[in-house]
Formats: structure tokens, C-alpha cells, sequence
């Protein structure tokens, strides 16, 4: 009644009578009771009425007066003469049974349905777990009691909790109505993601009523989870099917949504979202159309509309904001905080997901807390507070494991790896990254795993262990191409590129950069632009990367991306240096050094100390000693920190630069040595550099 706007009333007038007609109700049982106190005997009085929707009158009134002992009676009572009159018949004894079975005991029916209350219409979880933690403490052999607790531990984000009380509920279940045990049964599998069960255990409601929209709906959310997208779709359709107002639900909408995001069609999402708050504005279902707008507002970001996006989710909170809805409101300025996150707007993002925390926390939402948590923690990572991103991500990874959510917790470890690699712990970033991908996996989440397969890659590469950063790239690249998102693909695919040009198969490379090219814009572009002028300079045709790292340059400079902006500047240079245009490349290098003191990634600052130290020997004879030096330290610095590429390729820059300097005997002992470690290593790039340069072809140092 509240997500209609409605107050709770003994009974209802023609006009409000008329309004619930159009939101599919024909019938209205409405009622109260009230307790007559001592002086009458402790009697309880109920009045029961039955309303015909449609023609807005009141057609049975039901008054029954008993001690609180017989209240079930008095119930039985009341609730057999609405059934003759509606002309549904007498109830078997075993029916009856069931149903005593699914009634509350005594000696908790207050506790019991208060915590109904406050979880399904008040939505304050946090206080419906704790009535409901009394119920079933004091009946544990309740199965409805444990259900319902499992409910609230899930809406507050326990979902082992709640994995646990659901199987407490499944265990009591026998001698329930089927209906009864199936729905259990599903909540249970759904709970514990075992999806394959939760299918089969909805699919046997949906045929025993195919008529039941939540059975349907059930089962397509069950269906999608197991990843059979196709056939949660086929599910919808037929729901479609169902004589309005069930055919017409906007819930039908919403859940094509949400499916249809995740399955990467982003145009159908967002008709499927807009349609559902169009008929929840339609029917008057707020909280429906809050929750349609919080999908319309993600959909719109995915495809670039910030300004429309931004607009759904602040009509969200709005609707949130008035109905009390904590765990909406949450949402709706997580939406906000992700959009000013994209337009760069740090502070901006750090507010709103502050607001959203503050919101989840009265709620005690631990799942949306540690989401906030998280996203607070990219912010800091943003603004170069590593320190405090990484006790951020701490922190939201100690909440989901607390709650058993492996799913959230497979993508903060998979940040937590990424921002341990800036750090420069290796290995404590490659354990990470590898429990990232085992978690995905063992939740059957693809997307995620993807990605800490992508990232666990690039980590690989950075310690030297080719072979199986390949492996990885040969993993996650399929992943990305089936679950991922495209800019996550393009990484993927940037990243493997990367991987061959360093093991000289420089055709591979080129073909990767251009499937990312292909599926890319905007400075995804031009990162993926940046490997193919790598490409060309390892051909030997460096005058033709001049003008794509040019362009690449330029885009990262006016979105302020410092890492990408060194590898490009790096990269121009050592183009120059390539053809000898000595003062350009002087010229380009200029902001060099102080970009890479602040540069994240340590192997872009040892590359850009590389070139920076090859400029220096090439312009100035007097400054090749420092520039030894320096590659000296490089190569030392590189070996202790775990990074073998950046050292090899050091020690190479010394081999040039002392053969073009008269130090041919050091030179050749230098790259003869760099040539069989880089072979060893599988790094062939460098090793043909340095068999070149010892047939006298190598570049200019």
C-alpha cells in the first residue's frame, strides 16, 4: 500500500477502491483489531471486509470477539466465510494442516510478525533481524521464522548468514504445502548460488502455476544467474503472455533490464528500464519507479549520456527521499557518484559516495557499505592517495568476507591487485590477483574473472614470467569477448599486445592492437594506438609512429592522464632518437623526468628513465658517464624490485652506449650477456636488439 501511496485504513473508498482495480486487484480484504482490555475479559475484537474493487462497495463485513487463545480460531473463522463468499470452497484437512504449519506459533506471533512489518513494508532489516533472531530462538523448529530471518540477513548483505537460515528453513520444510517448500527450496539455492538447483527448484512452481508472476519472474532471475540468458528472456516473453495486469507488470520489465545490461545489450536495457518506470508512474508503484530509474540511470551512463543519466538517478532519490527508502537513496547517489567519477569530478564522486555510505550505514546494508567503502577507495587511488585506496579496499574486503559475498569480494581484490602492482609488490599483487580470479570463478561471475585474469597477466609480465602471462592473456581474452565490456576487452587485448611485442612476435602484437582498434574510441583508442607505434618502432619504421604518438599525446594530456602521457612521451622520444632527430627529441622530453617521479606504473618510470639516459649520451659526450650511471641504478633497482624486463632492457641501453662510445670490449661481453639472458627469459625483442648491435646495427645511443 505504501509503494502506492496508500495509508492503511480499515476500508477503502470508491475512488481509492478504483485506483487498486487498475493496479490488477479485484477483490480488497482489508481489517483490523483491536484489543478490549481487562474490563471485557482480555477479549480481542477483528473486523474483516471484503471489497469489490471494480464496483467500489463493501460486500462482507466480518466481526469476531475471542480471548487471544483462540485468536486462530477466530482467524479459521473469519477466513472461512470470505472463501464461501468468494466461492472458492472448504479446505481439505491436509490443506489445513499446511497451513497451520505456516502459522506462527503462539508464544511468537508478536515478535514474529513485527519483524514481518519491518522488513517487508517499513524495509528496516536491520530491526526485522532482530525481532526475527528472538523467533527463532524461542520456536527453532519454525521454518517460516528462519526464512524469514534469512530475508533479513540478505537485505542487510550476510549472505552466508542467510545461506545458513535458509537451509535451517529447507530442513524444517516437510509437511509444508508444496508452494510452500519450493519457494524455500529456490531461496535456499539462489542464497548459496547454486543456480542449477534454484532453476530446477522455480521451474517446478512455474509448472505447478504458470500463472503466478513471482514464480515466473523467479525463475528467469534464476535462469540468467545460471547463465542461461536466453532462456530467462523466453521466460519473460511468456510472462508477457499472462492476462493483464500480470502480463503487463512492469517487474517483467525491469528484470529484462537488468538482464539485458549484463548480457551487453545496452538498448535493450534501457527500453526494457524506461518502460518499467513508465508503467510504475502509470500504476503509482514509486518504489518500483525508483528502482526502474536507479537502471535507467546506469543504462544511460554505460552509453555515454551523463547529462540523462544523471537525471533518472536524481529522480530516483527524489521518490527514494520521500517513501524513506535508505537503501534507494543509497543507490540513486551511487549512480551521481559514479557520474561526476567519469566527468573526473573527484571530489564531487568522494561526496556522494560518502552520502551513499552514510545511508547504508544507517540501514546497516553491509553489502552497499562495503560498496561505498570501495568506491571510496578508487577515488583515493585516483588522487594518488595509494596508502589510504588500499585501506579503503581493505576495509570493503573485510565487510564481504564477513558476509560471505564472494562475488564483491572477487572485484575488490581484483583493485586491491591492481593497486598492490602501482605499489610495487609483486607478489603480494600476483596472490591476490590469483584468489581474485578463483573467487569469479567459483561464483561463476565471467566478467569479474576476466578481469582479474587480464590483470593477473599484466602483473606476470611485469615479473618476467612470459609464459604464463600468456596463458592468462589466452584466458581472460575469451572471457572478455563473451562477458566483458568492450574497453575491458580492449585492455585485454592492449595488454597481450604488449606481452608479444616484448616476445618478438611483433605480427601477433599488431593483430591484437587492432581487434582492440577496432572495438575502441576515445583514448581507449589511443592507448591501443601507442602499442601499434611500439610495433613500428621495433620494425625499424619509427618515422612512422611519430604522428599517431602525437595524437595519442595529445589526448592524454587534456584528460590529465599522467601514466598514459609517459608512455607516449617515452615512446616519441626514442622514435626520434631512432631517425637522430637529436634536438626534437630533446625538445619532447623536457617534462619527462618530472612526469615520471609521479607516474603510478614503475615499469613506464623505468622506461622513461631508459630513454631519458639514451637522449643524454646521444646530445652530450660529457654525459656519458652519468647517463651509465643511471642505467646502472635502473638495472639494479629493477632486478631487486622483481621486474627482469625494465633490467635487461637497461643493461641493453649500457651495451649501445658503451659500443658507440669506443668501449667495444665492455660493449660486446655487456650484450652478449644481455642477448642469452633476454633469450632465456623469452624476451626475443631485446635479444634481436641486441644481436643487432652486435653485428654494428643497433640504434642510436
Amino acid at each position: 500500500m505504501e509503494n502506492l501511496g496508500l495509508s492503511r485504513l480499515e476500508s477503502f473508498s470508491k475512488s481509492t477502491l478504483s485506483q487498486l482495480k487498475r493496479s490488477g486487484a479485484d477483490w480488497v480484504v482489508v481489517g483490523s483489531y483491536r484489543d478490549l482490555g481487562k474490563s471485557a475479559g482480555s477479549k480481542i475484537h477483528i473486523s474483516v471486509e471484503l471489497q469489490d474493487a471494480g464496483e467500489g462497495e463493501t460486500i462482507l463485513a466480518i466481526n469476531e470477539e475471542g480471548t487471544e487463545a483462540e485468536l486462530d480460531s477466530l482467524v479459521a473463522r473469519a477466513a472461512a466465510r470470505l472463501r464461501i463468499k468468494l466461492g472458492l470452497g472448504e479446505l481439505s484437512p491436509g490443506k489445513n494442516r499446511q497451513i497451520e504449519m505456516a502459522q506462527a506459533p503462539p508464544g511468537i506471533r508478536e515478535v514474529y510478525y513485527l519483524g514481518l512489518r519491518k522488513l517487508q513494508e517499513d524495509y528496516e532489516p536491520g530491526q526485522a533481524r532482530s525481532y526475527l533472531e528472538r523467533a527463532v530462538k524461542l520456536e527453532p523448529a519454525f521454518p517460516l521464522g528462519h526464512y524469514a530471518l534469512a530475508e533479513a540477513w540478505s537485505e542487510l548483505g550476510y549472505d552466508q548468514n542467510a545461506t545458513d537460515e535458509a537451509k535451517q528453513a529447507v530442513d524444517l520444510s516437510k509437511g509444508l504445502s508444496f508452494e510452500d517448500q519450493q519457494s524455500i527450496k529456490g531461496r535456499y539455492y539462489s542464497m548459496a548460488t547454486k543456480w542449477k538447483e534454484a532453476t530446477e527448484a522455480y521451474e517446478q512452481l512455474y509448472h505447478f502455476d504458470p500463472g503466478n508472476l513471482e514464480y515466473g519472474l523467479q525463475l528467469a532471475k534464476a535462469r540468467w544467474s545460471a547463465g542461461q540468458g536466453s532462456d530467462a528472456l523466453a521466460t519473460l516473453n511468456n510472462l508477457r503472455k499472462l492476462p493483464k495486469p500480470e502480463g503487463d507488470d512492469p517487474r517483467i520489465d525491469l528484470t529484462e533490464a537488468e538482464i539485458s545490461k549484463s548480457r551487453g545489450d545496452i538498448k535493450g536495457a534501457l527500453k526494457a528500464a524506461d518502460l518499467a518506470a513508465a508503467k510504475a508512474k502509470t500504476s503509482g508503484a514509486r518504489l518500483l519507479r525508483a528502482r526502474a530509474l536507479h537502471w535507467t540511470c546506469a543504462t544511460l551512463r554505460t552509453m555515454g549520456e551523463p547529462e540523462k543519466a544523471k537525471t533518472a538517478c536524481e529522480e530516483s532519490r527524489t521518490i527514494s527521499l520521500d517513501l524513506g527508502d535508505k537503501l534507494g537513496i543509497a543507490r540513486a547517489v551511487t549512480g551521481l557518484g559514479n557520474i561526476q567519477y567519469d566527468r573526473g569530478d573527484l571530489e564531487g564522486a568522494k561526496r556522494l559516495y560518502g552520502e551513499a555510505l552514510d545511508n547504508a550505514k544507517i540501514i546497516g546494508a553491509k553489502k552497499d557499505i562495503s560498496g561505498a567503502v570501495h568506491n571510496l577507495g578508487m577515488v583515493s587511488e585516483d588522487q594518488g592517495n595509494l596508502e589510504v585506496a588500499k585501506q579503503r579496499y581493505e576495509e570493503a574486503l573485510g565487510i564481504q568476507q564477513e558476509i560471505g559475498d564472494r562475488a564483491e569480494s572477487a572485484k575488490t581484490l581484483t583493485d586491491l591487485g591492481n593497486l598492490l602492482r602501482k605499489l610495487g609488490d609483486l607478489d603480494q599483487a600476483q596472490r591476490t590477483l590469483e584468489e581474485a580470479a578463483d573467487a569469479a570463478q567459483g561464483t561463476g561471475n565471467q566478467r569479474t574473472e576476466a578481469n582479474a585474469l587480464t590483470s593477473l597477466g599484466g602483473v606476470l609480465f611485469d615479473r618476467g614470467k612470459l609464459s604464463e602471462a600468456r596463458q592468462r592473456y589466452e584466458q581472460a581474452v575469451p572471457l572478455q569477448r563473451q562477458h566483458g565490456m568492450k574497453v575491458n576487452l580492449g585492455y585485454a587485448l592492449d595488454g597481450f599486445g604488449d606481452l608479444l611485442v616484448a616476445s618478438g612476435d611483433l605480427a601477433g602484437a599488431e593483430q591484437r592492437y587492432n581487434e582492440a582498434l577496432a572495438i575502441q574510441d576515445g583514448t581507449d583508442a589511443a592507448s591501443t594506438r601507442t602499442g601499434l607505434a611500439t610495433v613500428l618502432i621495433e620494425r625499424g619504421e619509427a618515422s612512422q609512429a611519430e604522428a599517431p604518438l602525437r595524437s595519442a599525446l595529445q589526448e592524454f594530456r587534456s584528460k590529465k592522464d599522467t601514466d598514459d602521457e609517459v608512455l607516449a612521451v617515452t615512446l616519441l622520444v626514442r622514435a626520434l632518437l631512432e631517425q637522430k632527430k637529436f634536438p626534437e627529441a630533446q625538445q619532447e622530453s623536457s617534462p619527462l623526468t618530472q612526469l615520471a617521479a609521479t607516474c603510478s606504473q614503475r615499469n613506464l618510470r623505468y622506461e622513461a628513465l631508459i630513454v631519458s639516459a639514451r637522449l643524454r649520451s646521444a646530445l652530450d659526450r660529457s654525459a656519458v658517464a652519468e647517463a651509465l650511471s643511471s642505467l646502472q641504478k635502473v638495472a639494479q633497482d629493477a632486478k631487486k624490485a622483481g621486474m627482469p624486463g625494465p633490467a635487461i632492457e637497461a643493461r641493453l641501453a649500457i651495451g649501445e652506449i658503451e659500443l658507440t662510445h669506443g668501449q667495444a670490449a665492455r660493449a660486446h661481453s655487456e650484450l652478449m650477456a644481455v642477448q642469452k639472458e633476454a633469450e632465456a627469459n623469452g624476451y626475443l625483442g631485446i635479444a634481436a636488439r641486441a644481436a643487432s648491435a652486435l653485428k654494428g646495427k643497433g640504434g642510436p645511443a
